[in-house]
């Protein structure tokens, strides 16, 4: 009996996923560009260090790159954005907040045409 419960619960857990996730997690990585946490108040824009010229340069020669930037709510809840440049000039922005416990907890997707910045967390143009 106690093996048909940890088969449903784990059965209830893979189910659980959204399409979002599940494309996020089932994509064929790109390079890297490393991760990046904000604090509160922070901007993307402001952040020390490589990582969001790796993406931009990313997206002006039509290479493909990812980076995350995580960015806390104002109960300390991490959001994670993952950036995705994928060569063709666009770039898609999986936002994930399942740990947002006030939030949706849950995932999104957005994409951005034709951009050669990286947009702000949640703001793609």
């Amino acid at each position: 009996m106690r093996t048909v419960l940890i088969l449903l619960a784990a059965l209830t857990t893979l189910t659980a996923c959204d399409a979002t996730e599940q494309r996020w997690h089932n994509r064929d990585p790109l390079p890297a560009c490393g991760d990046i946490e904000l604090g509160h108040g922070e901007r993307l824009r402001d952040a020390p260090g490589p990582e969001v010229a790796c993406l931009e340069r990313s997206l002006t020669d039509g290479t493909g790159a990812e980076l995350t930037v995580s960015r806390p709510t104002v109960e300390g809840a991490l959001i994670r954005f993952h950036y995705r440049a994928t060569g063709d000039g666009t770039l898609e922005v999986y936002r994930d907040s399942t740990a947002d416990t006030f939030g949706d907890r849950g995932w999104s997707l957005e994409r951005c045409r034709s951009v050669t910045a990286v947009p702000e967390p949640g703001r793609c143009r």
